[in-house]
């Protein structure tokens, strides 16, 4: 299995958001779970298709299980596409997770869930 670096982000944004929450250390196995269902069983997420939709599910889930305060779908509306084929895609979006912490500041962290092609898992 290769390991995508989109993919390799989003596992250790998971696990730090596991770690946060539950003070519990880094599990290699939980995180190696989550890159084979992404990778795997859910396979390649062209933007807009219905696998990135299930990678946008996924992650929305693990949000929720590890305590976050808000798990939602930001859904992008259209993305501007040549002068040709106009607007392009409009069944994508980002999965945003929030935590609160004990105090005012705000920290973002961001992730491609999505592949480049249609054969890269």
């Amino acid at each position: 299995m290769t390991l995508k670096s989109s993919n390799v982000f989003f596992l250790a944004i998971v696990a730090s958001l596991v770690n946060a929450r539950s003070q519990t250390p880094f599990s290699l196995d939980s995180a190696a779970s989550y890159l084979r269902v992404l990778s795997v069983e859910i396979g390649p997420r062209p933007m807009g298709s219905p696998n990135e939709q299930k990678a946008m599910d996924f992650a929305l889930k693990k949000f929720k299980e590890f305590g976050l305060h808000e798990a939602f779908l930001l859904p992008m509306a259209a993305v501007k596409g040549d002068a040709l084929t106009g607007l392009t895609n409009t069944r994508s979006g980002t999965a945003v997770g929030i935590l609160r912490g004990a105090t005012g500041r705000i920290i973002v962290i961001g992730g491609h869930i999505d592949s480049a092609g249609p054969d890269i898992p």
